[in-house]
């Protein structure tokens, strides 16, 4: 399992036995090759700039550092690239910064679609309407109790990516 605390902001991935600060070195346990990585490098850096320009551009609906720090972002979006997942479960939007990061990764792999789930319908102020194209957002509290049945509909889960707005953590399961 990975994790990330969003505060203090030092971005922390564990494993079983190791702890990394480097999302590099989780890539490189996965067997990427340094030119994959660098390939992955660069192409997030797009999809990050892109992004923080929304920032810019959007009134935010929640505090920024809702936000997921920028080595998860990149963690993130290479495991998508990497595994080519064809569901991404997310749990927690807020403005929608990892959302942002998983769609694009989904688009670049030219297949998957994100579910999200989140307590509000009032998120992802950085979606643009083409960015929700493979987008479904389930909002509202009965999405959080009824989350073990829509895993029973779209099983096997290949990746879930959970923001628990009470712990503030984030989870890669």
């Amino acid at each position: 399992m990975f994790w990330r605390h969003i505060s203090p902001p030092i971005v922390f991935y564990s494993t079983v036995a190791n702890t990394f600060t480097d999302p590099n070195e989780i890539l490189k346990l996965i067997n990427l090759s340094a030119s994959d990585i660098s390939y992955l490098a660069e192409e997030y850096k797009k999809v990050k700039s892109v992004l923080e320009e929304r920032y810019k551009e959007v009134k935010l609906s929640y505090p920024a550092n809702f936000a997921v720090a920028e080595g998860s972002s990149y963690l993130i979006y290479s495991l998508i690239r990497t595994f080519k997942p064809d569901i991404v479960v997310e749990s927690g939007v807020a403005n929608g910064h990892s959302t942002f990061i998983i769609l694009n990764a989904l688009k670049a792999n030219g297949k998957g679609k994100l579910i999200s789930i989140d307590i509000s319908p009032n998120v992802g102020a950085l979606l643009r309407e083409e960015d929700k194209e493979n987008w479904e957002l389930s909002s509202g509290l009965s999405s959080f109790c009824h989350l073990s049945e829509l895993f029973y509909f779209i099983f096997p889960i290949v990746w879930f990516f959970n923001r628990l707005p009470k712990d503030k953590f984030h989870r890669y399961l």
